[in-house]
């Protein structure tokens, strides 16, 4: 039995920087008042039990019961202190895995239900919860709440899939749920066009550098990244900026595991991805300059200069690995703040398209 101590961050969503009401609702639902006074906890003898008794097993149906009935049923109040006491089962110190699984079997059937109910309170809350516990039926309650059209649902459940990542990285036994919330947040990326769930997404990747998953997780963004630079909107409008600060910050996990000494070798085929992934998100850039140029948003002007930046690092450094040669020269990045003090774009455009063209050579492509 693994005995673990871990950070719990079900508490948190990753939507930095967005002023829009859902996000904010979002945030205010899952960031909890920590004094409720009706949280209730397992004993440590029975999560700490790695093969449980009959009795015990049902003293863990009998409070999950309880807490999803809560969950379901109760005021806003109660469903706070429901989700606070399942989520307490899994904080501290590793549970045994039994304890685990038999936790998830009970709450899994509810957890999918509520995932996608018609109270956002609800649906949020679960999708923390299913988080918290990690197992495949709970994981299966994620990917529910990932399909929901309402952006603050599958913003929570990113943040879902961020826990599991976070709690399964150096866990022997746990490696496939990681690896499988992996491959949901990477999926839900590619299909994503509202950026603030694009920044939840990328987040809940981001939280396997340095692990056993970062490669799992670049390869993610860099399957996702072409579905994802096609269907978010300009960074000048509205949450875009958002969008732009995801883009930049999956490419940069998918740099910094191409650089990663320790992480083993990559292949022609991870170099393949990272060159394509900054590639598309250099054209997307491509696609935005001008109103974001000519915005007088500087925060939009910000957010696409440091996705340009690190979109040329990931295109010139893989490109040169590629070819076993040393990094080639590139303008990129100091076309595009030529073009923002001056107004014009079309210097940027054409040093982007240029090293487009490179970067589709060195992966046998057309531009």
């Amino acid at each position: 039995m693994e005995h673990r101590v871990h950070r719990s961050s079900s508490s948190s969503v990753w939507v930095r920087g967005s002023r829009s009401a859902w996000a904010a609702a979002a945030v205010a639902l899952v960031h909890a008042a920590t004094a409720l006074g009706a949280v209730e906890r397992m004993p440590d003898e029975v999560r700490s039990s790695a093969t449980l008794s009959a009795e015990q097993k049902q003293q863990v149906q009998r409070f999950v019961s309880e807490q999803m009935g809560r969950l379901r049923d109760g005021d806003s109040v109660a469903v706070e202190e429901a989700r606070q006491s399942l989520v307490s089962a899994f904080q501290g110190s590793e549970p045994s895995i039994g304890f685990r699984l038999e936790f998830g079997r009970a709450a899994a059937n509810d957890l999918k239900r509520l995932a996608t109910s018609g109270d956002l309170h609800r649906a949020i809350n679960a999708a923390v919860v299913a988080g918290a516990i990690g197992t495949s039926e709970t994981i299966d309650a994620i990917g529910a709440g990932l399909g929901d059209r309402r952006a603050a649902v599958r913003v929570a459940s990113a943040t879902g899939l961020r826990e599991v990542i976070v709690t399964s990285a150096g866990s022997r036994v746990r490696k496939d749920q990681g690896s499988e919330a992996i491959r949901r947040a990477g999926g839900a990326l590619a299909k994503e066009s509202a950026p603030a769930v694009a920044l939840a997404l990328v987040a809940a990747l981001e939280s396997a550098r340095g692990s056993q998953f970062h490669g799992e997780a670049a390869l993610a963004v860099g399957s996702a990244m072409g579905g994802l630079a096609a269907g978010l909107p300009t960074p000048a409008v509205g949450d875009g900026l958002l969008g732009a600060e995801a883009m930049q910050r999956g490419v940069s996990l998918m740099f910094t595991r191409l650089i990663d000494t320790q992480g083993g070798q990559v292949d022609a085929a991870f170099l393949r991805s990272v060159v394509g992934a900054g590639t598309h998100a250099l054209g997307y850039a491509v696609r935005h300059p001008e109103e974001t140029i000519g915005s007088e948003r500087e925060e939009a002007i910000a957010a696409l200069g440091q996705m340009v930046a690190a979109a040329e690092q990931a295109v010139v450094y893989g490109e040169a690995r590629l070819r076993n040669a040393s990094p080639s020269s590139s303008t990129v990045k100091a076309s595009f703040d030529a073009s923002a003090t001056s107004g014009d774009a079309s210097g940027f455009e054409e040093a982007a398209r240029a090293l487009i063209a490179r970067a589709a050579a060195a992966r046998g492509s057309k531009p």
